[in-house]
């Protein structure tokens, strides 16, 4: 079916340590932010923050959430809120304010000087991780039928985007979507070896990237728009 699309698109993956920015920015920040507003942003608060981030963001890494199974979780948190709810209703109790108490009772410390060497470790990392994606491993060209990787001294890498072995951009994990401001996970078939292959997470893409998949797969280009 002819069609007028682009002749070729070009994009970038990041492996996923790419959504670990908001425990760098955080574990940068909070330190000088304690200096300045000790009093909203007191020891205990601090930590609590930077840890739940650093919990939620190491679940993303290590989990996949579809959409399914982040509907379901969700259900079972308000489930379970409603839940407690009621149970205090039922035995006067102040369920919110037990739960506060109880989190306010923990031990949660971190110095300023452990805090700045994680992160500040973890942001050479991160810088690494985007020297080598922008300018070594990770650019790709998607045009009709295929897929070319660029990288640096090794020459390309192609992968296979047809009718019978597309390539797809899914949104497979509902956290890494979020922390990758609409990421997409592409997976195509090496021309090679034919396997399916991780190619890492697109990021700010959502459904676009899949559609040109689509449309690379299955038309026929008239001409060229730019």
């Amino acid at each position: 079916m002819p069609t007028t699309v682009p002749r070729r698109t070009s994009f970038i993956t990041f492996p996923d340590f790419v959504v670990f920015w908001p425990v760098i920015l955080l574990g940068l920040l909070l330190p000088d932010l304690q200096d300045m507003n000790p009093d909203v942003f007191n020891e205990h608060t601090s930590a609590l923050i930077w840890a739940s981030v650093l919990v939620i963001t190491c679940i993303s890494c290590g989990m996949d959430f579809g959409r399914a199974t982040a509907v379901v979780i969700f259900l079972l948190l308000v489930a379970g809120f409603l839940g407690a709810m009621w149970y205090g209703s039922v035995n006067n109790e102040n369920m919110l304010a037990d739960f506060k108490t109880f989190v306010n009772g923990l031990d949660l410390r971190m110095s300023h000087d452990l805090q700045r060497f994680i992160s500040g470790g973890l942001f050479v990392g991160y810088v690494w991780m985007l020297l080598d994606v922008m300018f070594a491993s990770r650019r790709f060209e998607a045009t009709f039928g295929q897929i070319e990787r660029k990288r640096f001294l090794r020459g390309p890498q192609y992968y296979t985007n047809s009718r019978e072995r597309p390539a797809r951009a899914m949104l497979d994990d509902v956290l890494d979507y979020l922390l990758s401001f609409g990421g997409v996970r592409v997976y195509a078939y090496d021309a090679h070896t034919g396997q399916l292959t991780n190619l890492g997470l697109a990021l700010g893409w959502g459904s676009k990237l899949d559609q040109l998949f689509d449309t690379y797969a299955e038309s026929t280009p008239t001409h060229e728009v730019t």
